[in-house]
């Protein structure tokens, strides 16, 4: 594990700055901001204004802290970025950096708060959005990692990861409404498949909405006509909902082309002993 690699050092380093950089954070991030706040509650910040010479001596530092990265010397490269950011104190690259360092290092708090000004300085850079909704998302700050995935689903619909991550929080939140909405989009962005097709008729039903969790299974029977397997689907959602007429109709469909169909016959079996 990457973790192993890093020493006592580079760990008690780690702890220094958490002490030298907290007062540096609580400037720019409100105290009174909380995990549900949204995304345009961040902090609005900017680089501050560098010389040409500090401009230099910070591309220096930066890049030769990505080298020692690189080459697996993490507590030099570690030294460095907090050199970066002692020239440019919002620098949205470094304090990316700075924040996998902390996540390693096992402080959540501040790995968050890095985070958070990486994303109020550069908003549209995908894997600071990514990393804070993981984060989010691991603290069980469930509202504010919902809101920074729909953040970056708004900017990035093809990221198909985050529509995930906001399906399953959704479901965990018994938010079925959005929970069928997220699968929309995940079947615009890969294609209908049945996995999809099968959860979002069972949120339907677990909503009552049964006539879209039918038409779901009838587009799925009309692009597979010759599986059964959807047929008989649809034939006993029909009958466990009072729609005998049609559900006894499809199954007496199946049989007849073909009349060994197991679960044909298990359902009109089930029919008829419920009668």
């Amino acid at each position: 594990m990457v973790f192993k690699l890093f020493h006592w050092g580079f760990l008690g380093a780690v702890i220094l700055l958490l002490c030298a950089c907290g007062s540096r954070l609580n400037k720019v991030v409100p105290d009174g901001m909380k995990g549900g706040d949204r995304l345009a509650f961040l902090p609005v910040v900017k680089p501050i204004p560098l010389t040409y010479a500090q401009q230099r001596k910070f591309d220096m530092f930066f890049l030769e802290a990505v080298r020692q990265k690189e080459k697996g010397s993490y507590d030099a490269a570690f030294d460095l970025f907090s050199h970066c950011l002692d020239i440019q104190p919002h620098s949205s690259a470094v304090l990316y950096e700075m924040a996998q360092f902390c996540s390693l290092a096992g402080n959540d708090s501040l790995t968050s708060r890095y985070l958070e000004e990486a994303v109020a300085i550069e908003p549209d850079n995908y894997w600071y959005l990514q990393m804070l909704g993981s984060m989010y998302q691991q603290d069980k700050q469930t509202d504010r990692a919902i809101k920074v995935y729909e953040n970056i689903v708004s900017r990035f619909p093809e990221k198909t990861d985050a529509l995930t991550s906001l399906l399953q929080m959704y479901e965990d939140n018994n938010d079925y409404p959005n929970a069928v909405r997220v699968l929309s989009d995940i079947e615009n962005n890969e294609g209908a498949s049945e996995q999809i097709t099968m959860e979002k008729v069972r949120l339907l039903l677990l909503m009552k909405r049964n006539d879209e969790a039918y038409h779901e299974v009838e587009n799925l029977c009309a692009k597979n006509p010759n599986d059964y397997r959807y047929r008989n689907l649809l034939a006993g959602l029909y009958l466990s909902n009072g729609k005998t007429d049609k559900g006894l109709q499809i199954i007496d469909n199946v049989l007849k082309q073909d009349p060994g169909n197991i679960s044909a016959q298990i359902a009109l079996a089930g029919y008829y002993e419920d009668s």
